[in-house]
């Protein structure tokens, strides 16, 4: 982390962004994160703890062991989701990528092609077809503020601290009907620690000096 920090700092940015948005939730609300890719695939991303439990059995008359990690129910792993969730988010969005760009292809008449990874390929006479259907699905996806979009997903999914006492509202229902009343818990201020966690999350400043467009232009982009 410390090297890219110093020659890319702005990937450093993002994965504190990451983190701390993150953390907002497994840390403090106690939920695991979900986010949904620009090609509109939802994502979760599930650490829960887990234990070991050992299982004796026999086999021959010989007697084994087997050891197995089983999931702690209701249960969080901060570390697991702090030391995954920059990857996971680049993953979804390296997937996203590579469905707009079957799309594209499809649409383009093109039906056979073949990815590994971040690797694709396609017959050697659709291949100026393939360069152009990537280049333009990268670009029309990251013209778009997706840090932005995560941000306001994991914000939906905090928890909404209310007044433990409900109070009594009045509802005109309308048309000479008597006034219903009901009951309503007042929204509050989170905890002084969770306030603080989420007011803390910085969002990177976009790069003034990276012109997307010229992506479509460029001789080498992926393999």
């Amino acid at each position: 982390r410390e090297s890219i920090a110093e020659i890319v700092p702005a990937v450093s940015h993002v994965m504190k962004f990451l983190d701390d948005l993150g953390s907002t939730l497994w840390k403090h609300d106690s939920k695991h994160m979900y986010w949904t890719t620009p090609i509109g695939v939802p994502v979760e991303q599930y650490k829960p703890k887990t234990k070991s439990e050992s299982v004796t059995y026999s086999v021959d008359g010989d007697r084994r062991k087997l050891t197995l990690r089983c999931v702690i129910p209701n249960s969080i792993d901060a570390k697991k989701h702090s030391s995954g969730i920059t990857a996971n988010f680049v993953h979804s969005m390296d997937a996203a990528h590579l469905m707009a760009t079957v799309n594209r292809l499809l649409k383009e008449g093109i039906t056979d092609f073949t990815y590994v990874h971040d690797s694709y390929g396609t017959h050697a006479a659709d291949m100026p077809i393939l360069n152009r259907c990537l280049r333009e699905a990268f670009v029309e996806q990251y013209s778009r503020d997706v840090l932005g979009q995560l941000a306001s997903t994991v914000m939906e999914q905090w928890t909404e601290y209310v007044d433990d006492e409900p109070e009594d509202a009045e509802i005109d229902w309308g048309g000479g009907s008597p006034l219903a009343t009901i009951q309503r818990y007042v929204p509050v201020e989170p905890p002084s620690d969770v306030k603080e966690a989420r007011e803390s999350v910085e969002r990177p400043k976009p790069e003034e000096r990276l012109d997307i467009q010229q992506v479509l232009n460029s001789q080498y982009f992926f393999s």
